[in-house]
């Protein structure tokens, strides 16, 4: 086949153009830019002496309106390659005008930098959303126990890791969304945290607090032999309880 028209070259002097199919990309590989070897059939690759490859950079969405995203990848044995991200916007047929042509040609390295904000911004928008999740979380975990309990059985309830609860619980006292307090469990009494304002009359909130490094206590794991109160149960009374620290650790 090519060589029927090496033949016409020979005889006229004038330069072939072929326009040549690619062979289909699979796996995570598919996206990138095209290479020579990306030609389809034996010999092509071989017989080419200057090239202009595309490939798509990203899949084709039929409700984009006609648009392409794309690798343009030149070279040749003189020596002159390059790589470009290539736009194409097609347009439909019901667009106000129909169907158009606008070509956007910029550096490959601008392209790349812009996917990897994209990718960056949809990882924090969803990051964001897990967060927003826990919070709700730990939340619901308070309203459980309106009289106040410590910060492992408020973790253990809402069901996350110590890493989680840690940042969220101390972004709701330093928002004052959560007061500290103290709990009494087997006669002794316990730093503990509830919603700001509505615990019982006479157990006030004590201040100032010494924040620590969250992570100290909230990895540890937690048991429900650590004393941790149903919520559908009240707890000992605190009735005659003396000696509260003017000060309690935020753990």
């Amino acid at each position: 086949m090519l060589s029927d028209l090496n033949k016409v070259m020979d005889e006229t002097g004038c330069t072939i153009i072929l326009c040549h199919h690619a062979k289909k990309g699979t796996g995570a590989n598919q996206f990138d830019p095209p290479e020579l070897e990306s030609m389809a059939w034996a010999g092509f690759q071989e017989w080419a002496r200057q090239w202009i490859l595309l490939g798509r950079r990203a899949p084709y969405a039929p409700d984009s309106g006609g648009y392409h995203e794309l690798w343009l990848v030149t070279g040749g044995t003189a020596g002159h390659p390059g790589l470009w991200a290539l736009d194409v916007t097609e347009g439909t047929r019901e667009d106000p005008r129909g169907r158009r042509w606008d070509v956007t040609v910029r550096k490959a390295s601008e392209a790349r930098q812009e996917e990897a904000q994209q990718r960056e911004a949809v990882k924090d928008q969803r990051d964001q959303q897990h967060r927003n999740s826990d919070r709700e979380k730990v939340l619901k975990a308070y309203a459980l126990f309106p009289q106040g309990e410590t910060s492992r059985c408020v973790r253990e309830s809402a069901g996350l890791s110590g890493t989680k609860f840690g940042p969220i619980n101390l972004g709701l006292f330093e928002e004052g969304v959560i007061e500290s307090c103290i709990v009494l469990k087997a006669g002794k009494s316990h730093a503990a945290f509830r919603f700001k304002g509505v615990g019982p009359p006479g157990q006030p909130g004590l201040v100032p607090l010494s924040p620590a490094d969250p992570r100290s206590e909230w990895d540890k794991p937690l048991s429900l032999k650590r004393g941790c109160p149903s919520p559908t149960h009240p707890r000992p009374s605190d009735e005659g309880r003396d000696g509260l620290p003017d000060s309690i650790d935020v753990r």
